[in-house]
């Protein structure tokens, strides 16, 4: 599944952003290495830290969830990314075949089948339906 959402994105977004799977990272730089499902960030920032660590959050964060990550599990993970540089957090579920959106200040809003998740930092959306391949 984070194949097909990293093709889409990849797909739907210019040369100003970088679409990667397993995207490693640090949140804060005395944090270990993490990485999210998909990750997007500013083609300009992630070029600038050539072979190294990318300090910060991706600017667009995808989880996908599975019964081990549920949401009571991911809630801390998802502060973090948001206090440290991620300005849209999303949640997929396949289970509920719904995709959770958290952005800056904003609630949590819950996308279903028919609907259309907005990424307005890339000038997109995606369908739910083509996010779980439905």
């Amino acid at each position: 599944m984070r194949d097909r959402i990293a093709e889409l994105l990849k797909a739907r977004t210019g040369p100003s952003w970088k679409v990667r799977m397993a995207l490693p990272f640090r949140a804060v730089p005395e944090y270990d290495l993490r990485a999210v499902d998909v990750g997007v960030v500013a083609t300009e920032r992630w070029e600038a830290v050539g072979e190294g660590d990318l300090f910060g959050s991706p600017e667009i964060v995808i989880e996908i969830l599975s019964p081990s990550n549920r949401r009571k599990e991911i809630a801390p993970k998802m502060a973090l990314f948001l206090s440290s540089g991620t300005q849209q957090y999303c949640a997929v579920d396949q289970t509920r075949k719904t995709v959770s959106v958290t952005g800056l200040g904003d609630k949590t809003q819950v996308y279903k089948m028919n609907d259309e998740v907005p990424f307005p930092l890339l000038g997109t959306s995606l369908k739910v339906s083509e996010i779980l391949n439905d």
